[in-house]
């Protein structure tokens, strides 16, 4: 789900948001690939890896938006 999650251009606020949002109202968020689940009375070490899995994700998909240009420059120039 958090693939999916950034995927749609949100960053480590929005993901942190959400899962309190959903939590809030007693639903609980799974991770099922990562083990992690948030019930709204979560461990700082649950707090800590969807931080840091958020934060990877964010950095991925800025890597990826900052060589966008010059991908398509490449291949403009190998056309």
């Amino acid at each position: 789900m958090w693939r999916a999650f950034f995927n749609a251009n949100c960053n480590l606020d929005d993901l942190r948001k959400l899962v309190l949002d959903l939590t809030g109202t007693g639903v609980h968020v799974q991770f099922i690939k990562e083990s992690l689940v948030f019930t709204g009375k979560d461990s700082p070490m649950a707090n800590l890896l969807l931080s840091v899995m958020g934060a990877f994700a964010q950095f991925e998909r800025e890597l990826i938006r900052e060589r966008k240009p010059y991908l398509a420059e490449v291949v403009q120039a190998q056309a």
